[in-house]
């Protein structure tokens, strides 16, 4: 098993008109995208929480979570893309936030396929 994540083999997306390498998240990457997602709930009554599971009507509380949501998006896909064909075009959550819809959402479910737990990390 190698030492750092960015040292895993690679995963190479292809798409028209261009393609992107993508690499395994560190730790420090993963922690940061928990520590930013648990940061929405901190301050929030467990009424608030409860009514969160049984309606879909979103607490005033709640309204800035789409785009701290969003941020961390950007924010995994900047860390996961190791290359990209726009090689004039530096990876960086600006940048990533300029990609095509559909290339984005390919790019995030690939990400989240390579970096979900395996049966046995969930066990533990």
């Amino acid at each position: 098993m190698p030492l750092f994540a960015k040292n895993k083999p690679t995963k190479k997306i292809e798409f028209e008109g261009g393609w992107v390498e993508l690499q395994y998240l560190s730790k420090g990457v993963k922690d940061e995208i928990a520590s930013r997602l648990s940061s929405l709930y901190k301050g929030m009554d467990r009424a608030t929480l409860e009514r969160l599971k049984e309606t879909d009507d979103v607490p005033d509380t709640m309204i800035d979570v789409v785009s701290v949501v969003q941020e961390v998006e950007y924010y995994k896909l900047s860390h996961a893309i190791k290359s990209w064909s726009e090689a004039d075009v530096p990876i960086t959550i600006e940048s990533v936030k300029e990609l095509d819809e559909k290339v984005f959402d390919k790019i995030s479910a690939a990400v989240n396929e390579m970096n979900e737990l395996s049966k046995q990390d969930k066990k533990n």
